[in-house]
């Protein structure tokens, strides 16, 4: 008898928590969560955050992007629903927000050697949002995929030279087209048809923007040679010693003995 009992209580137990599970979404979505061993963020697991990037209110979809963002690498499968809201969504602090979520989880995969190629083809769509915050962190998460994102290249010229991207967005240092540039120096040697424009750039008013520039063009290397005497001018009269010590950086990881006979002066 007692053995009926203590199976008839298991089985009644069993059944509540099914029809719980079967009821109530949040549970379905909180079990599953546990049993897929989805990282937890502030009480709800990764796919409930993920599923309220597609909810009817622009809080809960913001919220949500926010906290994946805090989800480091292991927030990667989550990338395609956060992509989407980017792709999307009507409201841009929905748009801004999901796009920096996956600017901090490319960060943390490329700090375990891995690049988030998965979202290249709409982060290169995000750098022509009509929202300024969107774009900069579209040209941020871009630089995070390093030499993957070569096929950004033409889309990051093109948006170094819109007007409209001569802005900073939010407390950003940088404005939107700098940031642009520098995201060019992190693809690296590839990025050698970009030549051109970052020695364009060496000329232009901006400081930050002569700096970003050499910068840029030291990560390219050698393929930047064409670049030296642009580079050398800076060195001996940009009335900004950041600029000076930036080119002068550049030089020498270009052509070392460049930069050992510029010492030499």
């Amino acid at each position: 008898m007692r053995g009926n009992r203590w199976a008839l209580g298991s089985g009644a137990v069993f059944g509540i928590t099914v029809a719980m599970v079967l009821v109530v979404p949040f549970t379905r979505r909180h079990i599953l969560g546990t049993l897929r061993g989805e990282p937890l963020q502030n009480g709800k697991y990764m796919g409930e955050w993920t599923e309220e990037l597609a909810d009817e209110d622009l809080d809960i979809r913001s919220k949500a992007a926010s906290e994946l963002a805090q989800l480091d690498y292991r927030g990667r499968p989550s990338l395609p629903g956060l992509a989407k809201v980017m792709r999307e969504d009507k409201e841009g602090r929905a748009r801004a927000g999901a796009t920096f979520a996956i600017y901090k989880i490319a960060n943390n995969l490329r700090r375990q050697g891995v690049h988030a190629t998965e979202v290249l083809d709409d982060l290169i769509a995000a750098l022509e949002d009509r929202d300024p915050v969107v774009r900069m962190d579209a040209a941020l998460a871009l630089a995070e995929l390093e030499g993957d994102a070569l096929k950004a290249l033409p889309a990051l010229e093109a948006g170094v030279k819109r007007r409209e991207n001569k802005v900073k967005a939010l407390t950003f240092t940088l404005t939107i087209r700098e940031q642009m540039v520098t995201a060019i120096g992190f693809i690296g040697p590839a990025a050698k048809d970009a030549l051109n424009l970052l020695e364009e750039m060496l000329d232009d008013d901006e400081e930050t923007m002569r700096r970003q520039a050499a910068q840029s063009l030291g990560k390219l290397g050698p393929a930047a040679k064409a670049a030296l005497p642009k580079l050398k001018k800076l060195v001996e009269e940009d009335e900004s010693d950041i600029v000076q010590s930036r080119a002068r950086d550049a030089i020498g990881l270009i052509d070392r003995e460049e930069a050992e006979k510029l010492a030499e002066k």
